[in-house]
């Protein structure tokens, strides 16, 4: 014996939680209102909420910002190595179709 005490070696000797007192049907009801109530609740801040994050004014602002900080730097002058990187790639895939349409394009 170490001291500590051992659980019991039948699992039905040990303690149950006492069973909850049934209910009226008048308190499952007025549960069930709550219930009702707090998911109207709920719903509705969740439709306020997806509003507010789903704007199209808000995502077209939050885009437009991003793409100016990339092309214009804190001092508001452009940043010519992206403006020629960006122009370079859109030369590039110009010049890739015309290929491309010279090559499998022929008769």
């Amino acid at each position: 014996m170490s001291g500590k005490q051992e659980a019991p070696a039948n699992p039905a000797h040990a303690k149950k939680p006492a069973p909850a007192p049934p209910r009226s049907i008048a308190e499952i009801e007025a549960d069930i209102t709550t219930s009702r109530e707090n998911l109207v609740q709920n719903v509705a801040q969740l439709q306020v909420a997806v509003q507010q994050t789903f704007d199209p004014k808000r995502i077209l602002t939050v885009q437009v910002t991003k793409v100016r900080s990339f092309y214009i730097d804190e001092y508001g002058g452009v940043r010519p190595e992206r403006v020629a990187v960006t122009v370079g790639v859109v030369v590039s895939l110009v010049v890739l179709r015309r290929v491309k349409r010279r090559i499998f394009n022929k008769n």
